[in-house]
């Protein structure tokens, strides 16, 4: 569960710059959407996702199933589900047991079937490592700076 201050610090950015997300997501759709690409996804990034659609938390693009304003797409890539499919094409490390819902200078951000975050980094250092045990505390720590 996504303690409250997550919500509210989240929440108020969307409120002062509106164009940070993109627009709510019926559960059962975000779900069928998942499943038909074989994707496993953990609560807490599933509930920002249908309460959002994609949403730039910080500085920091998530994408999910929409996106918003205020985030580029990437390549002509708009979902999370696409970044994933084109990085599994590419066959870049760990992506295929990933949902990719970030790309940071070149290299796949993405999230376990357990909700551990990694980041697959094959243009700098050719390493793949975790960076947050949750996608929450990737929220936290990673966009939002809120705990160090």
């Amino acid at each position: 569960m996504v303690k409250r201050d997550t919500w509210d610090r989240i929440g108020q950015q969307i409120l002062e710059s509106p164009g940070r997300a993109a627009s709510p997501i019926d559960p059962n759709e975000l779900d069928a959407a998942f499943a038909s690409n074989s994707l496993q996804v953990t609560a807490d990034y599933r509930d920002l996702i249908v309460a959002y659609g994609g949403v730039l938390v910080g500085g920091t693009p998530i994408f999910g199933m929409h996106l918003p304003r205020l985030i580029d797409p990437i390549m002509g890539m708009t979902t999370a589900i696409e970044l994933t499919q084109w990085f599994r094409v590419l066959k870049w490390p760990q992506t295929d047991e990933w949902l990719v819902f970030r790309v940071d200078n070149g290299d796949a951000i993405g999230l376990d079937r357990f909700g551990k975050v990694w980041v697959s980094d094959q243009t700098h250092f050719k390493q793949v490592v975790k960076v947050a045990e949750t996608f929450e505390e990737f929220l936290r720590r990673w966009c939002l700076h809120m705990d160090k």
